[in-house]
């Protein structure tokens, strides 16, 4: 896969992927993102729009597209309701202007992985619908394929130029270091013998990435991301993290 395409307009185009999309971190940045991109919300709070940030040549709000992994059934518009019912600070009418945005949005949102995540995690997704998504077992590798497949889709179909994922998942419980995550060999192993207990989800996503040599953000305070192994990954592919 390409990490970059030639422009195709004169505005960048940057792909935000999001592992835990319909969160209440996530929800928030896409609603923000696209209140500020349309003029609807100043950028309070926003380092980028900060004096200590001018002259740097950031990438323009207008141009970011957002898509991800998430484990429940949902859209951004139910669930920016839900944060608004909850905590009031996603008001109807700075929604109302943005039901398109938060449509097209979501619908670049596709099934995420549930590898040994925790009975808390794994009770809170929904039942997959037929076809795409099916609850058939899939293998450590055939979930990583996946993951890598759903962000080539991403990029080709937006024509994006570049991509930055970020891990926004529920916490996960801690994962025990095992001699499968001292080495990437040694991780790349296991996950040809589908050893399924050494890794959570944000295991697969980081890796997944990281072999695609994709930006990686970790926010989630979940200790299976950034493994010894999987640190070793991005620095193979020279992928920042």
């Amino acid at each position: 896969m390409a990490k970059t395409r030639k422009n195709r307009s004169s505005s960048p185009r940057l792909g935000v992927w999001l592992f835990g999309a319909y969160g209440g971190l996530a929800t928030t940045v896409v609603v923000g993102t696209r209140a500020i991109a349309r003029g609807l919300a100043a950028p309070h709070g926003l380092t980028t729009a900060t004096p200590a940030a001018a002259g740097i040549d950031w990438q323009p709000l207008e141009g970011i597209v957002f898509g991800g992994h998430e484990i429940r059934r949902s859209d951004y518009r139910s669930a920016a309701a839900e944060i608004q019912a909850r905590t009031g600070s996603l008001p109807p009418e700075l929604l109302q202007p943005l039901q398109k945005d938060l449509a097209a949005a979501s619908a670049n949102v596709v099934p995420g992985v549930l590898a040994n995540a925790g009975r808390t995690i794994t009770e809170l997704a929904d039942p997959p619908r037929g076809g795409r998504g099916k609850a058939e077992r899939l293998t450590l590798r055939q979930q990583v394929a996946r993951v890598q497949s759903d962000l080539r889709a991403f990029q080709e179909r937006h024509r994006l130029d570049r991509i930055v994922c970020v891990n926004l998942t529920s916490t996960e419980p801690p994962l025990r270091p095992s001699p499968a995550h001292r080495t990437l060999a040694a991780f790349e192993r296991a996950l040809d013998a589908d050893r399924q207990q050494v890794v959570r989800p944000s295991a697969i996503y980081a890796y997944a990435a990281a072999t695609m040599g994709l930006p990686f953000v970790h926010f989630t305070p979940s200790n299976s991301a950034l493994l010894p192994a999987i640190q070793q990954a991005f620095a193979a592919n020279r992928a920042p993290w």
